[in-house]
């Protein structure tokens, strides 16, 4: 059997990584580094200064910070903050494609973005992170990111409009009872018409989109927070435990207790 030999060489390089856990009080360090600094926040909000700039990065946003560029906290740390770090060290590339990377943007789909962050420190923590996987994540990240900056065009723009309405509303209120009725009577819909158009646009049911986001939300508590299964089950909408158990173990193929025993590896710094 011969091997598949590929040219691993990439114009980055990823050093170290971690997730901030703020304790309420501290601040960011005043400093210079010699390499890039990729920040996503996914709680509160992270103040600071790069150079004459200052930036307030909010949940579900990146920040890129620049080396030889001083940077400082512009406010202390807040009680909620949480965001992942990562350094990585650029080198000119032949290539003709570039990214485009904006410094500070809304990630558009944040979820991914945790994803490449949770694979990157799990491997890290357990010494399994290869400088080759390394590099390769952190392209993954910056793409996403990257892809951010660009919007799609909806054909029907009221009907994008009102699916997107009902998004808003599944991320505001998923920890209440909700279902397509509610949101219709919410909307002052039609139910069945209103399922139809989010399907149009978004590939799936609104009553999937629900048990989307209150999953993604379970994942997160999970991995991120101390409480008990059945607690994390309540606090996401779902009144029966068992059937939140059914879905999680539909969804991710293993029981909301292993995934956390499995995954919460995250290499956690609170300074």
């Amino acid at each position: 059997m011969n091997d598949l030999n590929l040219n691993s060489s990439l114009p980055i390089e990823a050093k170290n990584a971690g997730f901030f856990v703020s304790r309420g009080k501290g601040e960011h360090p005043d400093r210079v580094l010699s390499s890039h600094e990729l920040i996503f926040v996914t709680k509160g909000v992270l103040s600071i200064i790069e150079g004459n700039r200052v930036f307030h990065v909010s949940e579900g946003e990146s920040l890129i910070l620049w080396p030889q560029r001083r940077h400082k906290a512009a406010s202390s740390f807040g009680p909620d903050l949480r965001f992942y770090w990562l350094h990585f060290v650029l080198y000119e590339a032949d290539g003709k494609e570039q990214l485009s990377i904006p410094q500070h943007i809304k990630v558009k789909r944040p979820d991914h973005l945790t994803s490449f962050f949770r694979r990157f420190l799990d491997d890290q923590e357990g010494n399994a992170l290869t400088q080759v996987s390394a590099n390769l994540l952190v392209m993954l990240m910056l793409s996403e990111v990257a892809d951010s900056s660009h919007t799609e065009t909806q054909e029907d723009e009221s009907a994008s409009v009102l699916a997107s309405r009902v998004n808003t509303l599944i991320r505001t209120h998923y920890h209440e009872r909700l279902n397509t009725s509610i949101i219709a009577k919410k909307l002052r819909r039609n139910p069945d018409y209103l399922g139809r158009i989010f399907k149009d646009i978004y590939g799936h049911t609104i009553t999937d989109a629900i048990n989307q986001y209150r999953l993604k939300q379970a994942r997160k508590l999970l991995l991120e927070s101390q409480q008990k299964v059945d607690e994390i089950a309540q606090s996401c909408g779902y009144g029966d435990t068992g059937y939140f158990r059914r879905l999680f173990k539909r969804s991710e193929g293993i029981s909301p207790k292993r995934f956390k025993s499995l995954h919460a590896k995250l290499h956690v710094n609170t300074e």
